[in-house]
């Protein structure tokens, strides 16, 4: 798995990342939306069941399907304080 973040100098970083634990995929058109709260109610664990973390994967494909997801990502989680 391949993880892409920005350094300070604003060039981007690519890093590989190994994982051998079994994790659930999730699925859904309008996940991120502003008004949405499914994302932020499954990782601040309500219902009891705990604060969980999440890895947002965009692939290649994705990214040119969707040329603005990832910014739509990283405000709907700049808007969501604790997550």
């Amino acid at each position: 798995m391949m993880r892409r973040s920005v350094a300070p100098t604003g060039m981007p970083v690519i890093e590989r990342i190994s994982k051998s634990a079994s994790d659930t995929s999730a699925f859904h058109p309008g996940a991120f939306a502003p008004d949405n709260p499914t994302v932020k109610d499954v990782l601040s664990g309500a219902g009891g069941s705990g604060p969980h973390r999440a890895l947002v994967v965009v692939d290649e494909g994705l990214a040119r399907a969707r040329p603005g997801f990832t910014r739509l990502v990283e405000a709907y989680f700049a808007a969501c304080p604790g997550l």
